[in-house]
């Protein structure tokens, strides 16, 4: 009876150097990139911080909130690899198509809160004892909801335009060229984000003033339940975040 043997020898590489890859954002696999090469410039840095200096650390946690709503990073590093000289091809730019989409999703969900609120200011309650939106408080609450909701396309759609338009050089050497247009590029990628929030607060704000207005016990205090689910998951999102 012969026995089969299986050949222990340690295969051999093809290659002179071995291959390491990893997974790209993307989930396509790909050369690890040298993150750690790109040399940050000081004014894209996030603001050092003082031992004991509370207003220290309140600007770096804005700073780092400001970068989340914007770029979606705590910090820069991020969006400089793909926005710098030297980058990847700034058209095909990963930090520049994830800006869009952020925005335009944001644009989408303005346009929804911005359509709610015309529905709003425009009808009458079915049921005007039940819930009456268009007593003084709710409808005030409404109208500054619109404004805002307004605003946010108004805004979004002027970033959408820049930032598919422009260059990696001047968005390199103009919009970000010191500390001060950076914290403004981020301001103005944010606002859309920051005006829909404060939109739909300000509108859910509203629902509350009208419900409180209501005969039905139900209403007056299912308003507030209904309104707190939602809320109560802001400050654990800020703090897994942040």
């Amino acid at each position: 009876m012969m026995k089969i043997f299986q050949d222990s020898r340690p295969t051999q590489s093809t290659g002179s150097t071995p291959c390491h890859e990893s997974f790209c954002d993307d989930g396509h696999s790909g050369p690890a990139p040298q993150v750690n090469k790109v040399q940050l410039p000081d004014h894209w840095k996030a603001p050092v911080t003082v031992k004991g200096n509370v207003l220290a650390h309140i600007h770096l946690f804005l700073f780092r909130a400001l970068c989340l709503l914007s770029v979606g990073h705590k910090l820069l590093r991020q969006t400089y690899i793909h926005a710098h000289p030297g980058a990847e091809v700034w058209n095909e730019s990963k930090a520049r198509i994830r800006i869009q989409h952020r925005i335009e999703n944001t644009t989408v969900v303005g346009a929804l809160l911005l359509t709610t609120t015309a529905v709003f200011l425009t009808t009458v309650p079915p049921v005007q004892h039940t819930l009456d939106y268009l007593a003084a408080r709710p409808y005030v609450c409404i109208l500054l909801s619109f404004g805002l909701s307004l605003g946010s396309l108004v805004v979004g759609s002027a970033v959408i335009f820049v930032i598919s338009t422009c260059s990696i050089d001047w968005f390199e050497k103009k919009l970000t060229r010191t500390r001060a247009r950076i914290y403004c590029i981020l301001i103005l990628i944010a606002y859309p984000y920051i005006s829909v929030g404060f939109a739909a607060s300000i509108c859910a704000v509203a629902v509350v003033l009208a419900a409180r207005l209501s005969e039905s016990r139900l209403i007056n205090i299912g308003s507030i339940v209904v309104i707190l689910f939602p809320a109560s998951t802001f400050p654990l999102f800020a703090w897994v975040t942040i």
